[in-house]
This record gives C-alpha cells, sequence and structure tokens, in this order.
C-alpha cells in the first residue's frame, strides 16, 4: 500500500508540474530579460533535472536491485544539486527561477515506468537514464561551447562533467560501452 501511495505522489506531482509548467511558460517568456537561447536552456536544463529527480524517487520506491537503488540516490543527489546551482545561474542572470516539472515529452516515459516492476523496471529505468543524460549532455555541451550568459555558461560548463558520468553509469550499468 505505502508503493502505491508514494507513486500515487509522484505522478500526482509530475503531471502537476508539467500543466502549471504549460500554463505559466508563454506569459513569462514575453516579459522576461535574457536571451531566448540562455531561457531556453535554463527551462530544459530544469525540466531533465525534474525528470531525473522523479525518476530517481520512482526507483528507489519500486526496485529491489542494490545496484539501481544505488544509482538512483546518486542521481536524486546529484540533480537536486545541479538544480540548486542552475537556479543560481540563472538568478544572476537575472531570469525568473526555472520552471518545476518534467517536459510534456517526459511525463508518458515517467509514467510507462510507474507501471513496471521487477527486471523490466530496471531495464527502462536504466534505458530512460541513457536516454535522458545523452539529451543533456548534448544540450549542455551546446551551451558550455557557444552560450551568451557567462554564468550560465560556466553552469553548463560543469554540468558536462556531472552529465557525462552519470550517462555512462547508466551504460556501464546495462552492460553497454560507454560513449567517449
Amino acid at each position: 500500500m505505502r508503493r502505491g501511495a508514494v507513486m500515487n505522489r509522484i505522478h500526482r506531482y509530475a503531471l502537476a508540474t508539467a500543466m502549471l509548467s504549460a500554463a505559466t511558460l508563454g506569459p513569462a517568456l514575453a516579459q522576461e530579460p535574457g536571451s531566448r537561447q540562455t531561457r531556453d536552456f535554463v527551462d530544459a536544463m530544469a525540466h531533465a533535472d525534474a525528470f531525473e529527480i522523479l525518476e530517481a524517487q520512482t526507483a528507489l520506491a519500486q526496485s529491489a536491485d542494490p545496484d539501481v537503488r544505488a544509482f538512483a540516490t546518486k542521481m536524486l543527489g546529484d540533480h537536486v544539486a545541479l538544480d540548486r546551482a542552475l537556479a543560481d545561474a540563472a538568478a544572476k542572470a537575472g531570469l525568473r527561477p526555472p520552471a518545476k516539472g518534467v517536459g510534456a515529452d517526459q511525463a508518458p516515459l515517467l509514467n510507462g515506468l510507474q507501471s513496471l516492476t521487477g527486471a523490466a523496471f530496471d531495464r527502462t529505468y536504466l534505458q530512460h537514464q541513457r536516454q535522458a543524460h545523452q539529451a543533456a549532455l548534448t544540450e549542455a555541451q551546446a551551451y558550455a561551447a557557444s552560450g551568451d550568459d557567462p554564468d550560465v555558461r560556466a553552469l553548463a560548463a560543469r554540468a558536462v562533467q556531472t552529465i557525462a558520468a552519470h550517462r555512462a553509469m547508466a551504460e556501464q550499468m546495462s552492460g553497454q560501452t560507454p560513449a567517449p
């Protein structure tokens, strides 16, 4: 019963934050300082962190595999820290705090994961982690190379190292050769 209550709470949070983000994002962009490039990057990273945090919480509630649980614990701690650093960099750039919640493309993945158990859950969680970290790595590398705000660019450069390490861990746990 406890696991069901936790999953229900996580699902409601993910859905509510996705809806709130969508409802408030449009008007906020019209009034906000900073370049579109920086705002888009900050929002993309905030969604990525929210997804990682919610998936890690789901893994801690549902996985029985000690390695998967240890990985989820690391993801949770690191992405909470990245999310805080992102909020600080956004504030230094004069931007509003990043929108909380998963992106519209991430919500179905999270919902699908929550319906799985056992080895199928663990495989799918690690697959999501490989894909999500690859997407986040691409975003962070691009902004670190050519972003127009120095504080946010510095954060992106630091995030590249963390995200690449996470991707390599997920690939290693899945039995894949880590990408360079």
